[in-house]
């Protein structure tokens, strides 16, 4: 059987493009895990609710309530997770700086 060469078709420029409303949009958002504390109680260990409460921007608390009074515990200062400039690749820093140290001027 002998099929012919496909021929290009022209489509009209709508043809190729999708509505962006028609897609559904899934937005996900990232939960908090659940954490909890074991409190002792008379003769039986009870489990209470926590979080972690950040003071001053840096401090870190586990924090959680037994009964009226809230208990925190330290769990230390935050890392500090700031972008850092990356200092150029060798070969770049090479180029420029014997660039930048030979002047070329003529001769007076």
């Amino acid at each position: 059987m002998n099929t012919l060469p496909r021929t290009t078709v022209t489509r009209s420029p709508r043809a190729g493009k999708r509505s962006q409303s028609g897609r559904k949009t899934r937005e996900v958002k990232a939960q908090p895990p659940e954490l909890f504390v074991r409190t002792q109680g008379d003769y039986t260990a009870h489990y209470a609710q926590a979080r972690i409460r950040v003071r001053k921007g840096c401090y870190q608390y586990l924090v959680w309530r037994d009964g009226d009074k809230t208990r925190e515990f330290y769990l230390g200062k935050k890392e500090s997770r700031t972008p850092r400039l990356r200092s150029p690749a060798p070969a770049a820093a090479e180029a420029c700086s014997s660039s930048s140290s030979r002047s070329v001027r003529g001769k007076k």
